[in-house]
């Protein structure tokens, strides 16, 4: 015979709940044995139950009782809705969290992209020489800095070819004037000429005769040359290479235009090395030296200096051409080298053209600065062949 004290099993069922959960002790048959006081209210509204079955003690089965824990829904769910609240205060920490470092992010991206948009509608709409807007921030990516360089090249690229275009225009109207020029012109001058070396050979002509003769004949030489170099500009010939010693055709250059020069006191020099041997066409590069020395002499007052150089190094020969005249203003370097440009009383401005298109065909460089004589500099590189 068993005897079970009802009130401590009641007990055991008590402290194995807490709140408002309730327990019950059923046996074989689900008859009710045992129950917490709260187990009638956990009956009457929504539960979640748990069931227990007695597995026995040291090879004994028991009595087949089992224990049912049950709970209000409410309460059982607690903890997860609890767990859902901490989630969902995590996500709005991390929503405002991204959000306090994406926006200043986002903006220091967009902001450069909105200044390059702006930037390039203006540039479509009024083309300048105004750089593209930089990111100017060290949290710029990669690649809106790489956009910008792009933006700054293809505006090199359009003003290089927008000048390209100018320059050609300018020499397409070169062309169709030498054309015109070269057959229309030249005939009546060299009759013109004539006829004026004829009346000179008269034995009874007059001195003012004599006079008048001399104008003719010099001003139609200055036209026949101005015809020259219009056709020399339109239709440049291709250079013929040949190993050259530049320092020869310098020396021989300054002795064809000393006399020139001594007309008005200048001193004209040339100091160069031996040899500065480079692959050119003599005929065209003894030409460029002309124009360049010929426009020192034009624009020089009387006593000035002309100082030509030359140079050699292993990759280049350098050609420098400075005086100690008024200089070219920087903001008309970029301009003196373009067709009809010129600040020469008297000058139609080709003569630093056809310079340019000379060096330009022998792979070379040219540029303009300010002498240490404190005039203009002429700077010419020219590709080297070999060395002596």
């Amino acid at each position: 015979m068993t005897v079970f004290n009802w009130q401590q099993i009641s007990n055991i069922l008590e402290s194995a709940v807490s709140g408002r959960s309730g327990a019950a002790l059923f046996d074989s048959n689900n008859a009710l044995l045992s129950m917490t006081a709260r187990w009638p209210d956990t009956q009457a509204t929504e539960k979640i139950s748990a069931h227990a079955k007695a597995k026995g003690y040291q090879g004994y089965d028991g009595f087949a009782w089992h224990v049912v824990i049950s709970q209000y829904r409410l309460e059982a769910l607690a903890p997860i809705r609890q767990m859902a609240y901490i989630f969902f205060g995590l996500l709005i920490a991390t929503i405002a969290l991204a959000s306090f470092i994406a926006v200043p992010v986002a903006t220091a991206m967009t902001k450069p992209l909105s200044k390059l948009t702006a930037f390039a509608n203006n540039f479509i709409r009024e083309p300048s020489n105004a750089l593209p807007p930089s990111g100017g921030s060290l949290i710029i990516p990669l690649e809106i800095t790489a956009l910008a360089n792009a933006f700054s090249k293809m505006i090199n690229d359009l003003e290089q070819s927008k000048e390209n275009l100018t320059r050609a225009a300018k020499l397409a109207v070169v062309g169709e004037m030498a054309a015109a020029m070269g057959h229309e012109v030249r005939t009546p001058l060299g009759i013109l000429r004539s006829s004026a070396q004829v009346l000179l050979r008269e034995p009874n002509i007059s001195e003012e005769g004599r006079e008048v003769c001399g104008f003719i004949i010099s001003e139609t030489e200055r036209l026949n040359k101005l015809v020259s170099t219009l056709i020399d500009s339109a239709r440049p010939r291709s250079p013929e290479f040949k190993e050259t010693n530049i320092a020869e055709l310098a020396q021989q250059s300054v002795a064809m235009l000393q006399m020139q020069a001594e007309k008005k006191h200048i001193e004209l020099v040339c100091e160069t090395s031996d040899y500065a041997m480079a692959l050119c066409d003599p005929e065209q590069i003894t030409q460029v030296l002309l124009n360049l020395l010929l426009n020192a002499i034009q624009v020089l007052a009387d006593g000035s200096n002309i100082l030509l150089t030359v140079s050699n190094s292993l990759d280049h020969v350098l050609i420098v051409v400075a005086d100690n005249g008024p200089g070219i203003p920087i903001a008309q370097r970029s301009q003196v080298f373009e067709p009809f440009f010129t600040k020469r009383t008297g000058g139609i401005g080709l003569g630093l053209a056809v310079v340019r298109q000379i060096v330009l065909a022998h792979q070379g460089k040219i540029s303009v600065h300010q002498s240490t004589l404190g005039g203009a500099e002429f700077r010419l590189l020219l590709p080297v062949s070999g060395t002596a």
